[in-house]
């Protein structure tokens, strides 16, 4: 048997679409905070990862939706709504 002098090339990875992050600040009371310093510690967590997962299983379980294009106030006209006129 021969070996081949030829190096096998490597398929690349095709790149990775990068995530977006927004920036979020909020204010909470000293006793909040302390609360949730106390309990990152507990459960070896940081402040950050903690209110990243209450948010997350908040909107889960709420199962949070808007629809936007169904959306019409009270107050707006319906000028090409043709089914109203009658043909």
């Amino acid at each position: 048997m021969q070996t081949s002098n030829k190096q096998i090339k490597k398929k690349k990875k095709p790149k990775q679409k990068k995530i977006k992050f927004k920036t979020l600040s909020i204010k909470v009371s000293e006793k909040q905070k302390n609360i949730i310093d106390k309990f990152c510690k507990v459960k070896k967590t940081s402040p950050n990862k903690f209110i990243k997962q209450a948010i997350k299983t908040y909107i889960v379980s709420s199962q949070f939706s808007v629809v936007e294009e169904n959306y019409i106030t009270e107050n707006q006209l319906s000028l090409f709504d043709i089914e109203e006129f009658g043909e």
